[in-house]
């Protein structure tokens, strides 16, 4: 187990906020960060703390504040309390969107998005700008490629943090769609902090097969790994040797020269969804199978691990979706089966949708996603909720809850209390029917959310509808130490082997947690069967098995720093001798009577 040693610098940070976080109430605070009171929406957000002043954070989101599609910005100096926010400026066309943000180690901001002329529908500018004063000063546009015939989609972007020679470069990833052409997966890089951008370099070609030339797809998402290697990642398509079209496939290619060069692309796994419209009634929310990741450049244990997260089909197909997350240790050759994150009974017709993850300096991975567990009989209001990973993915936390007020997709509608104007730019163009409902805006709520982090101070923003209409929401809080949340065995398990095997998640960094189980014959814990304390590990196997019989678990976690959490959910199981299998007989012969012939 690995001994996180950097965050005792960040106690005095958390202290000025986080105290009264954690068990005070069943939330952290909840805060709006657009400021105004148009009746227009925000959505599709990004957060990021500037990782040399804690109490620096920037977000930024789509913004209709004009009644048509601009990007906001908010800045808070007092680590995400309170903020200032303001539409971007200057322009190049009159329209922006599909906001990214991401910083590097020396403080610097980088924010890109389309920029546009709704006239010049098959065209569009990527462009970026940059802040080097904790996002008080922005400067830019620079376009990233020239205008050409073709609109470019979804830029995603990352920064080298790895303090090897790449050290800075930013890169971005995108899809181009030609006028009349299968779509390609573009890539570009900046090697001077964003004052100029190589040529693009087309990481992800047309298909050509014999079957045809097929378009990529969309969704490309750069990720930087510890030895400075740049991944890219996208939702595509797989073919087959009879011309199956598989659209669900992830791809991914490799740059192990900073973005210069890349290999030729292929597909890393094919998950079990691609598009998904979350059902009820007018909810008509669209959920993609987009991959979202991160990987860990800590230098600790997991140091090198890829990590990929998706909205995906739920295993037994019951009609909704799970949070799922693959990662691979050996550079994206190679990945992992589909673990799930989300904690909620499995079998109850609950969504959980747009997951993003971040890995924080310490190895820890953070994860945010959308979940209707707070709504379990209509499974249609939706929470943002937080999880944690501190042993490189293998188990993940119990949820933790972020917003306070469930959002209610109903608000949206043009007979809410904040009404939309006679005109909304939607993605396909101007709507000037006052009576359109805003279900018909880019799937409802957009495609994206945010979160980062900084040692255990966490930040995460979400789209709300708390206020009638789609708004800004954030919530800054320290690591939560939860419950334990329990893996195997299974509730309800029923075996022959006595000799059974506890596992559960880890609570806390390794090393500085331990945990108590209790195994019961009755669901009080009146009666132990057996205690085991003191346990380093988040999985135990007692050295004596128990006699056959049922049994009640629970799990306890402990901090070196000496307190505490609850005690996990009960789960029960079952063991019992295996049936006897029908006696063959040895000696002496049948009688005989009961020879056969011969």
């Amino acid at each position: 187990m690995f001994k996180r040693t950097a965050a005792a610098a960040m106690v005095a940070v958390y202290s000025l906020f986080t105290a009264t976080l954690l068990f005070a109430q069943p939330t952290p605070p909840n805060v709006r960060l657009n400021t105004d009171t148009s009746p227009f929406l925000q959505n599709e957000e990004q957060i990021w703390i500037n990782l040399t002043d804690s109490m620096n954070v920037i977000a930024n989101w789509r913004d209709w504040r004009l009644g048509f599609r601009r990007v906001g910005v908010g800045v808070s100096m007092d680590g995400g309390a309170t903020w200032f926010d303001q539409l971007v400026n200057p322009l190049i066309f009159v329209r922006q969107s599909d906001p990214i943000l991401v910083g590097d180690n020396s403080g610097r901001f980088f924010m890109n998005m389309l920029d546009y002329d709704p006239g010049l529908p098959n065209s569009s500018h990527i462009v970026v700008f940059t802040s080097t004063n904790g996002g008080l000063i922005w400067n830019g546009p620079i376009p990233i490629q020239p205008l050409g015939p073709y609109f470019e989609d979804k830029q995603f972007s990352a920064v080298d943090r790895t303090g090897g020679p790449f050290d800075g470069y930013y890169y971005c990833s995108w899809t181009r769609f030609p006028n009349a052409a299968p779509n390609t997966m573009q890539f570009v890089r900046s090697t001077d902090g964003g004052a100029s951008f190589d040529d693009t370099v087309a990481v992800g070609p047309a298909i050509q097969t014999a079957c045809g030339n097929f378009s990529q797809g969309q969704f490309s998402i750069p990720i930087v790994n510890s030895d400075g290697s740049v991944h890219v990642f996208w939702q595509g398509i797989h073919i087959d040797s009879s011309c199956n079209v598989f659209t669900a496939a992830i791809r991914h290619t490799i740059s192990t020269d900073g973005g210069v060069t890349f290999t030729p692309d292929t597909v890393a796994f094919v998950p079990n969804m691609t598009f998904w419209n979350v059902d009820g009634p007018g909810r008509g929310i669209n959920v993609y199978g987009m991959p979202n990741g991160d990987a860990d450049i800590s230098g600790g244990p997991y140091d090198g691990t890829i990590y990929i997260a998706q909205t995906q089909v739920a295993d037994f197909m019951t009609g909704e979706t799970d949070v799922v997350i693959r990662k691979s240790t050996d550079n994206g050759v190679s990945w992992s089966s589909p673990s799930v994150v989300n904690d909620d009974v499995p079998g109850q017709n609950i969504d959980n949708f747009h997951p993003w993850l971040i890995v924080n300096e310490d190895g820890t991975l953070i994860m945010i996603f959308y979940d209707q567990r707070q709504d379990p009989v209509g499974h249609y209001l939706f929470d943002c909720y937080f999880t944690s990973s501190f042993d490189g993915g293998e188990t993940f936390t119990t949820n933790y809850r972020l917003s306070s007020v469930s959002s209610n997709p109903n608000n949206l509608t043009s007979s809410s209390a904040r009404r939309m104007g006679p005109v909304v730019d939607n993605e396909f163009g101007l709507i000037k029917d006052p009576s359109v409902t805003v279900s018909s805006q880019a799937g409802l709520i957009a495609e994206y959310i945010g979160v980062h982090a900084k040692h255990d101070y966490v930040v995460a923003v979400w789209t709300d509808t708390r206020d009638f209409t789609q708004d800004v929401y954030s919530a800054r809080f320290e690591n939560p130490f939860l419950k334990p949340r329990l893996y195997t065995p299974v509730d309800g398990l029923e075996t022959s082997d006595t000799a059974v095997s506890y596992r559960w998640a880890t609570t806390w960094h390794e090393t500085q947690d331990s945990y108590r189980l209790e195994v019961s014959l009755d669901p009080t814990f009146t009666v132990l069967a057996g205690s085991y304390s003191s346990l380093s590990d988040n999985e135990f196997t007692p050295g004596t098995a128990l006699p056959t019989g049922h049994y009640y678990w629970r799990v306890k976690g402990f901090r070196a720093a000496g307190d505490s959490t609850e005690f996990s959910d009960v789960w029960e199981y079952t063991t019992a001798c295996s049936a006897a299998g029908l006696a063959t007989l040895l000696a002496p012969p049948p009688p005989p009577d009961t020879l056969t012939d011969g």
